[in-house]
């Protein structure tokens, strides 16, 4: 068993704490592990390729979403499962994934179940992603939001995001194909291709998206008055967001969104890509979760 831990989630020194603590919670089950901090961008990734090329049973991450979907990168198509200890700032993947907010349950889970075939989605052929990849008012939410994560966690940096983004508000125009049909040069306030339900520390982007079903949930927000705006953000925070007039819901195994300088949100990462193809790999990653009964806590 690796346990990969990313010194710069949470709180200073948590990450290292709870990986040590899941060190000797394993160990004393009998298990081999081997314990690593992640030094940099990718350096996740690395290591669970290795692990799955060493034919490794598990692959535990200590961390939030981006070292997650990085450990998703590597351990794809493998025998080698991932098991996540959150320890990030918004910790989505979880949510929806049922997987504990507490360290100890979450190392419960891991020992005491069997992994589960979970879907996961690719970007150009190239990058995996976990949870969410999307354009428009999302990555303004995460942009606006990225200088409160270090001293804030949970969904309190996004709402004051999501604060700062709505006061400046704008929308992009894009092209997007779904279900094989093209929509050409529309205004978007968001588009959304998610696997998981929730984006920004637990807001609730796409209530009935499942990681195990095999198709994205996608959520194409038109553009909204600017006086209607505030009604629109209470409805996205009561998770009510399938009830925006705005709001247009597709299921898709494959989407292709486009604009000029467009940037895209692929699991909390914003990146230049003007072109982004979504395809979705249905079981192609391992994942110790838990059930809806679990909870959060």
């Amino acid at each position: 068993m690796y346990i990969v831990y990313n010194p710069t989630s949470g709180k200073r020194g948590l990450a290292e704490k709870i990986s040590a603590d899941a060190e000797a919670f394993f160990t004393a089950k009998g298990l081999q592990v081997k314990r690593i901090a992640s030094t940099a961008a990718g350096h996740i990734r690395s290591l669970a390729r290795q692990a799955a090329q060493q034919q490794c049973d598990a692959f535990v991450v200590v961390g939030g979403d981006g070292s997650c979907s990085e450990a998703a990168g590597g351990l794809a198509f493998s025998a080698c499962a991932l098991g996540i200890i959150p320890c990030g700032t918004g910790n989505d993947f979880c949510k929806t994934a049922h997987i504990p907010m507490d360290a100890g349950r979450a190392m419960a889970l891991i020992a005491n179940s069997a992994p589960r075939k979970t879907d996961v989605g690719i970007i150009n052929g190239e990058r995996i992603f976990l949870n969410e990849a999307g354009a428009g008012f999302d990555v303004d939410v995460l942009r606006h939001a990225e200088k409160y994560k270090k001293h804030l966690r949970g969904l309190l940096p996004y709402l004051l995001g999501l604060i700062g983004a709505a006061l400046h508000y704008k929308t992009l125009r894009l092209t997007y194909t779904v279900n094989g049909e093209e929509h050409m040069n529309e205004e978007m306030t968001v588009c959304s291709v998610a696997n998981g339900q929730f984006i920004g520390g637990g807001i609730q982007i796409a209530p009935l998206a499942r990681i195990d079903d095999g198709r994205f949930d996608v959520e194409m927000l038109r553009p909204i008055a600017s006086k209607r705006l505030p009604a629109r953000i209470l409805t996205l925070m009561r998770k009510k967001i399938l009830e925006m007039p705005e709001m247009t819901r597709y299921l898709s195994d494959a989407v292709t969104i486009e604009g000029p300088g467009m940037f895209v949100n692929i699991d909390g990462e914003v990146v230049p890509m003007e072109k982004a193809e979504m395809k979705l790999l249905p079981g192609a990653l391992l994942v110790y979760r838990g059930d809806e009964k679990e909870g959060q806590a």
